[in-house]
């Protein structure tokens, strides 16, 4: 049989191949990112919950969501960065930033009840005309550590990428809407989260 007609042959295999392990990375990831967020969103509930000392002293190591839990603001930060990656298609910046707060905080009214102190101070600060970093340094508490968790939705836009992952962040942290400090670790978790990416046909390597 002629040798070219052999590679011809073989071609369309390969490339069916190719599709279906791009199509079970995509897979991988996708649960991965939901996981991600899910996992976000639940360590969030539990670990208010053990905050008060009636659960603790009725269930001991809380492990459950027992009723009354449920996520604070840094699930809901977490879940406006993601909103806003996706209004600037991941090309984030600190204007960016600020207009997402404005559309999606200061349009809606504001905070609400269960947001953390350095919230409050950023929200009041741009109502005021403040933009970053003096709405960040110019802050009760502005040395709070939430922006560990709001930069989730960054390791999953930047999967194996943790250069952009740093880049983000520091779009994300190091300008400080509501945080002074903790820029450095926040870079550092954001290029951790997003280091290792699935590898061999999709399946990822723990």
């Amino acid at each position: 049989m002629n040798e070219n007609v052999l590679i011809n042959d073989q071609r369309p295999r390969d490339e069916a191949n190719q599709g279906k392990s791009r199509q079970r990375m995509r897979q991988e990831l996708t649960d991965r990112a939901i996981g991600c967020m899910l996992g976000l969103a639940v360590g969030d509930a539990i670990g208010d919950l053990g905050r008060s000392d009636s659960h603790r002293q009725r269930y001991g190591i809380i492990t459950n969501l027992y009723d009354g839990a449920k996520s604070t603001d840094d699930t809901e930060f977490a879940v406006l960065t993601a909103r806003t990656l996706l209004d600037c298609q991941g090309q984030l910046t600190l204007e960016h930033l600020v207009a997402s707060w404005r559309k999606y905080i200061l349009a809606q009214g504001g905070m609400g009840t269960r947001g953390g102190k350095p919230l409050y101070g950023a929200v009041a600060n741009l109502e005021r005309g403040l933009l970053p970093p003096i709405s960040g340094s110019d802050n009760v508490q502005n040395d709070d550590d939430g922006a560990v968790m709001r930069i989730a939705p960054i390791g999953i836009l930047c999967t194996g990428d943790p250069q952009r992952a740093a880049r983000l962040a520091g779009a994300s942290c190091g300008d400080r809407i509501m945080h002074q400090s903790c820029a450095g670790w926040h870079l550092g978790c954001a290029g951790r989260s997003c280091q290792r990416r699935p590898r061999h046909g999709g399946r990822v390597r723990r």
